[in-house]
């Protein structure tokens, strides 16, 4: 894996201190996908320390593995560590609302603050978190169960308390750039599942097609992938990684408006074609 020389900064701190700002998830993550085995792994830690001494357990810490992230555009933006600090939100809400629900006298937990590139992936999130709608998938079935705990283990209320304030470490990777977040991520995958090139090119272009207000819709996506590939391979050439496609999209298809709008003129243009000659077309490039 080769890498910018200023990559990467590493420090080894307390997550719920660390990262209470606002931090965004860029384009290239998947959404929240965790299940039930990922949970429970954590659950079980936070249980082991709960019952701790006081003092021993500030000898110890939850070392949440490494998060990966760079600054863009004056965002922090996480290119690894969502599932977890996802799920840690979900833990202090079902944390929260038991406190204000049976009126103790426990001052509540801050809750992390997100933002998603992917708008589809933000709509759930706001439903979830900021509507109340905690059957939303993809977060309903975690919620449960972490609610479940939060009810069997209250009695240690204030202990999950200080262990979510002050147990929880990670390695914070800072990476100089994205694209050198994004080979970190696809490398480490420490909690997620790396994109495919197909996922990257779907993401992408349902992405930006909101985002500037350009329909795609009507496209068979075998039609779009081609396109965005032979494309790929007529100004670049070669072959192509996960990486190389999402900086090719990023520099030459969704850059701006106007990228974007030459990219769906083309698409407009082969509409009527009669759909075999695509994939001539795309063969003769290749």
């Amino acid at each position: 894996m080769i890498v910018s020389n200023d990559s990467i900064k590493s420090e080894y701190k307390n997550v719920y201190k660390e990262t209470l700002e606002k931090i965004n998830f860029p384009i290239f993550q998947r959404g929240y996908t965790w299940k039930k085995e990922q949970v429970e792994n954590i659950l079980n830690d936070i249980e082991k320390l709960i019952y701790e001494d006081p003092k021993t357990r500030a000898t110890k810490q939850l070392y949440l593995l490494d998060f990966v992230w760079y600054y863009e555009n004056g965002f922090k933006k996480y290119a690894d560590g969502q599932q977890r600090v996802t799920s840690l939100n979900i833990l202090i809400l079902c944390v929260n609302e038991y406190i204000a629900e049976h009126k103790l006298n426990i001052p509540l937990l801050a809750q992390f603050q997100f933002t998603y590139d992917d708008e589809e992936t933000q709509e759930k999130y706001d439903k979830f978190f900021n509507e109340g709608k905690r059957t939303t998938a993809p977060f309903g079935n975690v919620y449960k169960r972490m609610k479940k705990f939060v009810d069997d283990y209250h009695i240690y209320i204030e202990d999950i308390v200080n262990v979510i304030k002050n147990n929880i470490y990670v390695y914070l990777k800072q990476a100089a750039n994205a694209d050198d977040a994004f080979a970190i991520f696809t490398q480490s995958n420490s909690g997620g599942k790396p994109l495919s090139k197909d996922d990257v090119i779907k993401t992408t272009i349902k992405q930006y097609a909101r985002k500037y207000g350009l329909s795609v819709e009507g496209y068979n996506f075998k039609d779009i992938r081609n396109l965005v590939i032979s494309y790929y391979k007529l100004k670049v050439g070669g072959n192509f990684s996960n990486l190389a496609i999402m900086s090719f999209l990023n520099e030459e298809i969704v850059k701006d408006y106007k990228s974007f709008k030459v990219f769906c003129d083309y698409l407009n243009m082969v509409k009527d074609i009669n759909k075999h000659s695509i994939y001539n077309i795309v063969s003769y490039i290749e």
